[in-house]
């Protein structure tokens, strides 16, 4: 497991993140993520910034954060969102509440869409490899899975 379900490439990225001399803390943004979690109105979130920006690092952080498969209790423990960022004492002991909830419970979904992509002919030769990559990761996640015997050899991104 850990090509796209738990991305191990992320949980290495944000490890390389935090050996940087220069590393800047931006974990609080998790934050806002716990928020989110349990709204109707607000299910998906779009980060844009220009390239550069820290989308990738920013992504490498909420797979680690997040993911079942990856424990990370011991690097956010040092990090800001351990102790909340709200100045509303009751919001920071929410913030502080939900940090411990959220971390490590749900399975996370990264695809690069950029990576390798010039190795492949077709489109339809990418979209194949990316299925077999999440084929194996749920394979491993979910040996006995009735989405995996639906559809046999083949799992369709749409």
């Amino acid at each position: 497991m850990g090509l796209v379900i738990d991305n191990i490439d992320m949980r290495e990225t944000f490890k390389g993140l935090l050996e940087e001399k220069y590393f800047i803390d931006k974990s609080n943004i998790i934050n806002d993520f716990n928020k989110l979690i349990n709204r109707n109105s607000e299910k998906y979130v779009c980060i844009t910034k220009p390239r550069r920006f820290g989308k990738t690092s920013i992504a490498a952080m909420l797979v680690m954060y997040y993911s079942k498969s990856i424990d990370s209790k011991e690097i956010f423990d040092k990090l800001k969102v351990s102790k909340g960022k709200s100045s509303d004492i009751k919001e920071k002991e929410n913030e502080i509440k939900q940090y411990k909830e959220y971390q490590g419970k749900y399975h996370t979904i990264y695809l690069d869409l950029s990576k390798n992509v010039f190795s492949f002919e077709t489109l339809d030769a990418f979209i194949s490899s990316i299925n077999m990559e999440l084929k194996t990761d749920i394979e491993e996640l979910y040996p006995n899975s009735k989405v995996l015997n639906a559809y046999k050899d083949n799992i369709v991104i749409i």
